[in-house]
């Protein structure tokens, strides 16, 4: 069997041409791949005073002095708020799946000089 220009291929044996469609990518150019749905999430917010506060969700700094819908992964989430010379805001919230927990300004105690 031989290949004839324009990628028709010719049987000697029976004289026959052949169709042979030009090869393609799988994904053609310019489309993109499919997208995964993002995971479920919840939303949180929420202001400090002082304002140079260090929010502090499961051990990771989200935010200096506010964070407004901030998306967290559901389920209880370790909160801190700290600032030096301040007690430390320190307590478990629960994030609903779809839901904005509003903790409004979550004000520091100052600890005082003496």
């Amino acid at each position: 069997m031989t290949t004839a220009a324009g990628g028709a291929r010719s049987d000697s044996a029976s004289g026959r041409s052949a169709s042979v469609p030009p090869s393609r990518p799988a994904v053609p150019t310019g489309a993109s791949a499919p997208r995964r749905a993002a995971p479920p999430s919840g939303r949180l917010r929420l202001l400090t005073t002082p304002p140079d506060a260090e929010i502090v969700i499961d051990g990771r700094r989200v935010g200096i002095g506010s964070v407004f819908d901030l998306e967290i992964s559901p389920g209880p989430r370790h909160l801190e708020v700290r600032a030096r010379g301040y007690a430390t805001f320190d307590t478990t919230v629960v994030i609903e799946v779809g839901a904005t927990l509003s903790l409004g300004r979550v004000t520091l105690r100052s600890r005082g000089t003496g």
